[in-house]
């Protein structure tokens, strides 16, 4: 994956764009991520090794990407923890999808809504990395806490 080397702006994007895209692919595409998803939340022995191997490179990817951000060559406890945070406004489309098109249809209607949505989120990413960046300058490093 190119994402470690790509300016951060084009990095979230991408990342938000790529991951997202399977909501793009029609019902019978949409279930079998939403299955992915419901492993995370409710792991079976047949499941779980393959939705790790799914998920682990694009959260390494992430964190790597992070990680080169902050100057990092191994990233610290607070750079796993904004990974997940970035992760998780996106796999809450997955996990509660169904709620999602209950309470706002309009968000995944459509693949142009979809990309709004990957766009959004990528924006609402660069908030949470901002926000890692300001407490990082006040407070000097104590090993990622």
């Amino acid at each position: 994956c190119a994402l470690p080397e790509l300016p951060l702006d084009r990095a979230r994007a991408v990342f938000m764009s790529d991951f997202l895209a399977p909501l793009k692919l029609g019902e019978t595409a949409r279930r079998v991520v939403r299955l992915h998803f419901r492993e995370l939340v409710e792991p079976t022995a047949a499941g779980s090794a393959v939705v790790a191997g799914a998920l682990r490179p694009e959260y390494e990817a992430l964190l790597a990407r992070l990680a080169r951000e902050f100057g990092q060559r191994r990233p610290d406890a607070s750079l796993q923890r904004l990974a997940f945070a970035v992760l998780g406004v996106a796999v809450h489309y997955y996990v509660a999808q169904d709620r999602v098109e209950a309470l706002a249809p309009a968000l995944l209607a459509d693949a142009a809504a979809v990309d709004a949505l990957a766009q959004d989120l990528a924006r609402f990413a660069c908030a949470m990395i901002a926000a890692e960046r300001r407490r990082r300058a006040a407070r000097p490093a104590r090993g990622g806490r």
